[in-house]
């Protein structure tokens, strides 16, 4: 085991350590609870993460977005997720697409992978996003910090996706969300029991 991940002993096996690098996954959006996802999924070392997301940083976004800096404004979020995983682990392939998600690239991007992450910004691509999942019986790790609370599920083929919520959070909330998510994919890529279709809350 290198010594990157020995921390995660312990509460991971050195079975699902190893079976962590062998697993790759997608996604959708690089801003608020998706920032850190990607930041907890580089540390835990798995094979790949691709992420998609057509917008840039702004100034707004300081408040709940790990990957947004002050030097870092106007940048694709994408590029700044890839300029994080360079600093983190370069263990991990990481493969950035500055694109916003549509019916017509989502499964392209997606096909290959072990399992989705929803970051999606708005409801309609997480319909789209959800749906192409179905298709390709990829699970989809749903997430929305809003307010003091935040919701994750594991959600498979006929799940039905939760009504979306649009009050603003602040970063302490996303960052909760995000690591709900992290552990959720965790245990279903390590192959623990994560049932489905159960929405996970946690209020502040």
């Amino acid at each position: 085991m290198e010594l990157k991940y020995i921390g995660n002993i312990g509460a991971l096996t050195d079975i699902e350590c190893m079976r962590l690098r062998t697993k790759r996954v997608f996604i959708a959006g690089c801003g608020g609870a998706s920032g850190t996802v990607i930041e907890m999924l580089l540390r835990l070392g798995v094979k790949e993460i691709r992420c998609a997301d057509g917008g840039r940083f702004d100034e707004d976004n300081l408040h709940n977005q790990l990957l947004c800096d002050l030097g870092m404004i106007g940048w694709p979020k994408p590029d700044a997720a890839f300029a994080r995983a360079v600093a983190v682990n370069t263990d991990v392939v990481f493969t950035p697409s500055s694109v916003k998600l549509t019916e017509t690239n989502a499964e392209k991007l997606i096909n290959g992978c072990d399992i989705v992450i929803d970051g999606c910004e708005n409801h309609d691509t997480r319909v789209t996003v959800k749906k192409v999942c179905d298709a390709l019986n990829i699970p989809f790790v749903y997430g929305c910090p809003h307010g003091w609370q935040a919701d994750a599920a594991i959600l498979y083929r006929g799940d039905a996706l939760p009504e979306s919520k649009t009050e603003n959070a602040p970063y302490f909330t996303v960052a909760m969300c995000g690591a709900m998510q992290s552990a959720l994919c965790v245990k279903y890529l390590c192959g623990r029991e994560a049932e489905h279709g159960r929405i996970v809350s946690y209020k502040l």
